[in-house]
């Protein structure tokens, strides 16, 4: 909880993150959720990658929120953010559902959980459909690739080092979480053809 205070920088920015992407509408304390994700997770999606994800989008979005301004900004922020965490949750979980393939295996698990916390806090709009993407590729790393390159990529010809910015400072440090928020971004737009390199 320290390190993702301090990261946000703003109380009201990360009282809404810890509020509103620890808990889903619904959802039992923590202390209960275990059987909550189990029923989550009959989809495909191994428990413990779905609790790793979603722990990963907390960080996700304080990041976010703090680089949008939110821990500056004045009146009732905590509704729109509580809204935007709240949203990115649901997000994660379709992305989740769709990309199951890409959730599986015990090898470079927690990085996996991590880039699919960005693509769903970070990526609000993609150049193609989820529901678009299929993928016979059965390494769980390589399916991801696939499945970030579907919704990031209008044109193939994205630089590489773009093309790794979700991946980028996996270990999920919290300096690294504003690079790796900076290039996503840019990764979005060149991506989306709205920006050249």
């Amino acid at each position: 909880r320290f390190v993702v205070a301090a990261v946000v920088g703003g109380a009201a920015a990360f009282e809404a993150v810890q509020g509103a992407c620890s808990y889903k509408r619904g959802v039992a304390p923590r202390s209960q959720r275990a059987e909550t994700v189990l029923e989550e997770s009959a989809d495909g999606v191994p428990a413990q990658f779905l609790l790793s994800s979603r722990r990963w989008l907390g960080l996700c979005m304080a990041t976010s929120l703090d680089e949008e301004g939110f821990g500056e900004a004045v009146g009732d922020v905590r509704s729109l953010a509580r809204e935007r965490c709240l949203a990115a949750d649901e997000r994660l979980q379709e992305l989740l559902r769709h990309g199951a393939v890409a959730t599986r295996g015990e090898a470079g698990g927690e990085r996996r959980a991590l880039v699919f916390a960005r693509l769903a806090a970070w990526f609000n709009e993609t150049v193609r459909p989820l529901e678009a993407w299929r993928t016979e590729e059965e390494d769980p790393e390589r399916a991801l690739e696939s499945l970030v390159a579907h919704l990031c990529e209008k044109y193939p010809d994205v630089p590489a080092p773009l093309r790794d910015a979700p991946w980028f400072g996996a270990d999920g440090d919290a300096s690294a979480s504003r690079v790796a928020f900076r290039f996503c971004r840019a990764y979005a737009l060149v991506g989306a053809g709205a920006a050249s390199v």
